[in-house]
């Protein structure tokens, strides 16, 4: 009787169901959502380009594969400390000017490298003309060339001093994963507004990751298959949405093409979708502060306090300082675009331990 009900029951029902309670427990959260990005990329565009120059930072850029990366460098004074910025999804290196503000007004030497890989349309598009797809066809990466990347932007900075790991909201992993390779030069990992599970990276919103993961604990011959399907398809529209809202904004680069992009930018997505901190390998992080906006997505927050937990237990078995935990008042799930002084202050506070 069971097996003829299931061969009766196409795959595709399964898979509606689970469009269905996705769009029903998201609508307002994807709205909202949408509408910070608007205002985000909004004054962005505002921002002129010697508006850092005048704060102290450099532009400059590193080589890696035949692939430019671009970065700003709040130069550190010797015997000083800098602290590396993984930015967020929809968060480019233009963005943030008062956090970089605060920073700079509050430095007594230290200073700050800003980057990321995804708004760059040329280190993107070359990386996805590498040729390198998945079964997909959407492009690959990985953990590791995210850390190669980082690591060309300090030794192209000529960092001597320490060096503290920033992770911003989707930066959070390829922060922890640095400071895990670079464990000896790292001294501290900040982890601000994390994202902490599996698929959160490219579904952004965690109503609808439990939607997926209830529907693939209850479908155990199709669960899984479907829930990589919805995270592939996640990744291409939060890539598909970074190029329309930011890319289109402003001047298209000569002679890249945009499919090139977003399959670029679908590797750097998917490279982090793997992670769930909750069950990292503590043992390989240094001293490790965590930032949380008082008003962060309530759901979100529960898991980062397990996270938390989960770090304070193995660093009580391998005998290491537990983790610091600072919560900003009245802050958001934005800490360095609405929070720039504490956020500033925050990290300063931390390098200086």
């Amino acid at each position: 009787m069971i097996r003829r009900f299931l061969a009766l029951v196409p795959i595709p029902v399964p898979l509606l169901a689970v469009c269905l309670v996705f769009s029903s427990l998201n609508a307002s959260e994807a709205f909202a959502a949408l509408r910070e990005c608007s205002v985000l990329f909004s004054s962005a565009s505002k921002l002129k380009p010697k508006s850092v120059a005048e704060l102290g930072f450099d532009e400059n850029a590193a080589q890696i594969d035949g692939r430019v990366i671009y970065f700003e460098h709040l130069r550190a004074k010797k015997g000083y400390g800098t602290a590396i910025v993984f930015m967020g999804a929809f968060t480019p290196i233009v963005d943030h000017l008062e956090f970089k503000r605060s920073f700079a007004e509050r430095s007594k030497g230290e200073g700050l490298i800003i980057f990321d890989y995804a708004t760059m349309p040329e280190s993107l598009a070359t990386r996805a003309r590498l040729g390198i797809s998945d079964s997909d066809g959407l492009g690959q990466s990985t953990m590791s060339d995210i850390v190669r990347d980082a690591t060309a932007v300090i030794n192209t900075a000529a960092v001597t001093g320490p060096v503290t790991a920033v992770g911003y909201s989707y930066g959070s992993t390829p922060a922890a994963a640095f400071a895990a390779f670079h464990r000896g030069r790292v001294t501290n990992l900040i982890l601000a507004s994390p994202f902490i599970l599996q698929g959160e990276h490219d579904a952004g919103l965690m109503q609808g990751k439990q939607a997926l993961e209830a529907m693939a604990a209850v479908n155990i011959f199709f669960g899984q298959s479907i829930l990589n399907a919805a995270r592939s398809q996640a990744a291409s529209e939060l890539a598909a949405l970074n190029i329309r809202v930011y890319f289109d904004s402003r001047e298209w680069p000569p002679g890249i093409k945009r499919d090139d992009v977003l399959n670029g930018l679908i590797a750097r997505i998917r490279a982090t979708d793997a992670a769930d901190l909750r069950r990292a390998e503590f043992g390989t992080w240094p001293r490790t502060t965590f930032m949380f906006g008082e008003n962060e997505n309530a759901l979100r927050r529960q898991f980062q306090n397990e996270t938390v937990e989960n770090f304070n237990r193995s660093a009580a078995v391998q005998n290491v300082g537990p983790a610091r935990v600072i919560v900003v008042e009245n802050g958001t799930h934005g800490l360095l675009r609405t929070d720039p002084v504490d956020s500033a202050n925050a990290i300063l506070e931390t390098m200086r331990r």
